[in-house]
């Protein structure tokens, strides 16, 4: 974990004492009910009649995540999937001792709704036809607010059970995601019945006056919460309602970045609080760490044990990524055959399913970058300016392994020669099995919206053809057997092309069985 840049998301900015008033902090935007407090009741009680070993087995638990990418309604203005993958890598570690981990279930779903984007909690509608009922669901906004005393960055929702996180806290620092999950797993604030202000002598009063927090459940019924003492003597039915997170009266959400509370907030008896300032679930900023404590985590094994629909049944491909990105095509200084179909081209590496790719006139990537995620290792990308120089990057992971780090930044030029892009009514075209054995068939299969003729064509890597024939392929799924007898083990380019455009996909062929 990078200590030096990590930051409490929900008091997320910068702050300092002489700049941004309370009031503008980053908060959660997560309301206690009566039905989250009951539910917290309950898993204490189930605790006790379970074996620990019942749910916290040692036994890595995968909790399946779907990704929901929320932009404008024109299609633009998405969260880069690089941070995301920076965010996941980051919440499994902060996971990572309590055998929880978490991978993409399903790939990224992209929204294009300026509503969703925006206003989230105007978008329950839109958010429900797209939630995943067997994964925890984030949606990545825009915009987080859900009213409250300062700028919310995320929430989760009891009603609907999704979390909804502010773009600017995907990333690999903040603690925003792990602090919402922390809440999807059951957890409230350690100052519960302070969520909606926070401890001020003139009005709560030095001792504070009232046993009666100032803030009930955040839904009907609206009931009461107690003010949790110093001694400890209510902590079972005051604050979050656990036992080993001191009482606290909000009062990370007015002080510095210090993570160090020097204040004489007193409790009802005239104790002095002694908050836990780097406990996860507070709203304390600049602790070089965070965690969870022991009840903390029971709880949230004890909530992730009876969430049964969860697809937890998962095995990663691979749980960790070494390998680095061997560039085959474009290599540093060239200049692309054409500019509004490139190539880009690179050796498999172990371990990776996806890969992310990004692409922009400058080495920075924040100008106007083209990005994709692609499944074999290369990508095709159109509509590049021509005599242009482009910089590029690729990052591999898998569905469960983010922490992959970029490739170098390369650069190249593009020509002013115009090429061909696929055929508009060709969806979609994958080959299988990839890899395949020598002298076995490789399937090409191809979705289209009509029939058409085209030219099929195999290339070795160096260019020598090995295989060429046409055919007409029907619309819907149309199947081609390619044989590769002969062939000797490597990567060869499969062409598929008509009057309209032109689809290539990569194979590899290994030794004879």
């Amino acid at each position: 974990m990078n200590q030096f840049f990590k930051i409490f998301a929900f008091l997320g900015m910068f702050l300092i004492a002489s700049g941004l008033s309370a009031q503008e902090r980053g908060v959660c935007g997560f309301l206690p009910t009566q039905e989250s407090m009951d539910h917290v009741r309950q898993l204490k009680q189930w605790i006790e009649t379970q074996d620990l070993a019942t749910f916290r087995s040692g036994a890595v638990t995968y909790v399946p995540v779907k990704i929901h990418l929320a932009g404008t309604s024109n299609g633009t203005g998405y969260k880069s999937e690089g941070a995301v993958l920076d965010m996941l890598c980051e919440l499994n570690e902060q996971y990572a001792d309590q055998d929880i981990q978490f991978y993409i279930y399903g790939g990224f779903n992209y929204i294009p709704n300026n509503t969703l984007n925006t206003d989230p909690a105007s978008a329950s509608l839109i958010m429900n036809g797209h939630k995943v009922n067997n994964a925890m669901n984030i949606f990545i906004c825009q915009n987080a607010d859900s009213g409250g005393i300062g700028e919310t960055l995320g929430y989760y929702s009891n009603q609907y059970d999704w979390i909804v996180i502010k773009k600017t806290e995907i990333n690999g620092y903040s603690n925003t995601v792990p602090h919402e999950v922390g809440h999807y797993f059951s957890l409230l604030h350690p100052f519960n019945g302070w969520d909606c202000t926070w401890w001020q002598e003139d009005i709560h009063g030095n001792p504070v006056s009232s046993t009666i927090a100032p803030c009930p459940s955040g839904a009907p019924p609206y009931g009461n919460i107690e003010v949790e003492y110093v001694d400890g003597s209510n902590c079972n039915t005051a604050g979050d309602l656990l036992c080993d997170t001191p009482a606290d009266y909000n009062l990370g959400f007015a002080d510095g970045n210090d993570c160090n509370y020097t204040g004489n907030c007193m409790d009802p008896h005239g104790d002095v609080l002694m908050p836990m300032e780097n406990n996860m679930m507070g709203y304390f900023n600049g602790c070089s760490d965070y965690e969870f404590t022991d009840m903390q985590k029971g709880l949230m094994a004890a909530d992730l044990a009876q969430r049964t629909y969860l697809a937890t049944n998962y095995t990663p491909p691979a749980t960790s990524i070494t390998g680095t990105i061997s560039m085959n095509t474009p290599l540093d200084g060239e200049t692309s055959d054409y500019y509004n179909v490139v190539l880009f081209d690179w050796d498999d590496v172990p371990g990776a399913t996806q890969y992310f790719i990004e692409i922009d006139i400058i080495s920075t990537f924040n100008i106007n970058p083209i990005r994709k995620v692609s499944d074999w290792s290369g990508a095709f990308i159109y509509d590049l300016n021509p005599n242009t120089t482009y910089y590029f990057r690729v990052r591999p992971y898998n569905e469960y392994y983010t922490c992959a780090p970029y490739s170098e930044v390369h650069s190249f030029k593009t020509s002013t020669i115009t090429g061909v892009k696929a055929p508009e009514y060709v969806s979609d075209v994958w080959l299988s099995p990839n890899p395949v054995s020598s002298g076995l068939d490789v399937q090409l299969h191809v979705q289209s919206t009509q029939t058409f003729e085209a030219e099929l064509s195999v290339h070795t890597a160096t260019g020598q053809k090995v295989f060429a024939e046409k055919r007409q392929l029907t619309a819907g799924d149309a199947v081609v057997s390619i044989p590769t007898t002969g062939w000797a083990p490597g990567l060869y380019l499969v062409a598929l092309k008509s009057e309209e455009g032109v689809v290539v996909r990569k194979v590899v062929v290994g030794s004879e069985r």
